[in-house]
């Protein structure tokens, strides 16, 4: 299996700096990121993962955990079933999902740490709340939750609007975890810019849908 790390510096909301707005606003606290994925085409036919993944059942049984009404498997062939891998560091800061929800299956823990902690339905759509964001990342336990997850456990979160993290890691284990995607509509693919950047390369599939060249996008 091959990895693409990646490192940033980034706010909850994965957006720029706001200059016009106090230091302490969530919009302007910045965190260290370290992600590492190791892309789909990692695991073919055979590999557990896409077993579950292509099971019949496995699909309708997350739809209606979550009540989505229009629920697709994702079509992109580097991203539909990935490996987030995590060692010793920061972990993940707080942040919301930039997608309506996520799937995971635990792998593997590090030795310490890698706890998820949430705080759930902290914003809405017409409310974003910049107070209570604050309050969580100023570290008020009574806005948050913790959740210990071991290697079997199935995760359905709805992280769009549940701030969450993961705690910071030690050890020399790493921390395993699967990811399985779903879109909202039928054949939809990565961008070239984001694949790029997540799994430090793009496929055909991506630049056609781009509109640009492969070698202007990679390393």
């Amino acid at each position: 299996m091959h990895g693409h790390r990646n490192f940033s510096r980034t706010n909850p909301y994965f957006t720029q700096d706001r200059a016009d707005l106090p230091a302490e606003h969530p919009l302007r606290r910045f965190y260290d990121r370290s992600n590492a994925f190791v892309p789909a085409d990692n695991f073919g036919r055979g590999s557990i993962l896409r077993e579950i993944y292509e099971w019949p059942v496995f699909a309708p049984f997350v739809q209606a955990a979550l009540g989505e009404q229009r629920f697709f498997r994702y079509a992109d062939p580097l991203a539909d079933v990935i490996v987030n891998t995590a060692e010793a560091g920061n972990g993940f800061p707080w942040h919301f999902d930039t997608n309506n929800y996520t799937v995971t299956l635990a792998i593997q823990n590090a030795e310490v740490g890698g706890d998820f902690e949430y705080s759930p339905h902290l914003r809405t759509p017409t409310d974003e709340n910049y107070e209570g964001v604050q309050a969580v990342l100023d570290g008020d336990a009574g806005l948050i939750r913790t959740l210990h997850l071991e290697p079997g456990d199935l995760q359905i979160f709805k992280g769009r609007y549940s701030l969450h993290r993961v705690t910071p890691l030690s050890g020399s284990q790493a921390r395993y975890v699967a990811i399985f995607s779903y879109v909202e509509e039928p054949g939809m693919v990565g961008s070239a810019e984001r694949t790029a950047q997540l799994y430090g390369r793009v496929l055909p599939v991506h630049v056609e849908r781009a509109g640009v060249r492969s070698d202007a996008l990679v390393d």
